[in-house]
């Protein structure tokens, strides 16, 4: 008989009961990260609430609760030239990716529904989102190095369908030809000195389509204050390790209610402070 819920010292035999306990197992560690992130996020804006506040000043703004805020990692990797069997392995890639394709006489109208979604994707976002990803310099992008950019061979076939009139070797081209000379180390190698070399309609949909929780929160926030600004401070992640003022760990960026985005070079982290109030939650 399946031992009742929450009984860690003997689990019987019974499939439902292994199955309950491993689901337990896995709802508490789950709990665990929330609880570890949420804390690592109120110490981070512990850390930045004089910052955030100069910041809102400098909008206009007396309360940086008030303007849609965000912190977010901050990618200091500086381009670099990337050594030649990693441009190999997306170059063979994009080959493959284009062998099946083409090889699919039906591969220009034989996409899915979101085909709506991707195009609607691939327009520009608004500079106060922007600045989100103008600010942390790419931290998702370290992911497209093994990945191959994200691309798979739904995206060749929606660019393929957009641009009928080019043939294989002219894709081909078109995003060979897009891969910069110095790109940013450990990442992917379309991971330029000022973001991706990709224009939007090229990317791959996850690139497009993903939001990291900064960004969708940002998101949420500028929808819910119907205004055209923004605040973002990138702060490094081990900014912890480094618990004195003027730590060169920062990027503060801002954008006002025209659209108009600046860097605040002029800013210095402080130091680190003992405890956490819930005054820091946004």
């Amino acid at each position: 008989m399946p031992l009742p819920a929450g009984s860690a010292a003997d689990i019987c035999d019974a499939p439902l009961c292994r199955t309950r306990r491993q689901v337990e197992i896995d709802q508490q560690h789950s709990a665990s990260l929330r609880a570890k992130r949420e804390m690592m996020r109120q110490r981070r804006f512990a850390r930045a609430r004089s910052l955030l506040a100069t910041l809102a000043a400098r909008l206009g703004g007396t309360n940086w609760h008030a303007i849609p805020t965000t912190i977010v990692p901050m990618i200091d990797g500086k381009p670099t030239e990337r050594a030649p069997d990693e441009i190999e392995r997306l170059t063979s890639r994009i080959d493959a990716l284009l062998d099946r394709v083409f090889a699919d006489h039906d591969a220009s109208v034989a996409l899915p529904d979101e085909i709506g979604e991707r195009r609607a994707l691939s327009a520009a976002d608004p500079p106060a989102l922007n600045a989100a990803c103008i600010a942390c310099g790419g931290h998702c992008c370290l992911l497209g190095l093994f990945r191959m950019a994200f691309l798979t061979e739904k995206d060749i076939a929606r660019f393929r369908a957009d641009n009928p009139a080019m043939t294989r070797d002219e894709i081909r081209a078109a995003y060979i030809g897009r891969i910069p000379e110095r790109s940013v180390r450990n990442s992917c190698l379309y991971h330029g000195a000022t973001g991706c070399a990709l224009p939007r309609e090229m990317r791959a949909l996850t690139c497009n389509r993903w939001q990291c929780g900064p960004r969708f929160d940002l998101s949420r926030q500028i929808d819910e204050y119907g205004t055209g600004g923004s605040v973002v401070l990138a702060l490094a992640e081990d900014h912890e390790d480094f618990p004195q003022a003027g730590a060169s760990l920062i990027r503060a960026v801002t954008v006002d209610g025209n659209g108009r985005l600046r860097f605040h070079d002029d800013l210095e982290l402080p130091p680190m402070t003992a405890g956490v109030g819930p005054e820091v939650a946004i």
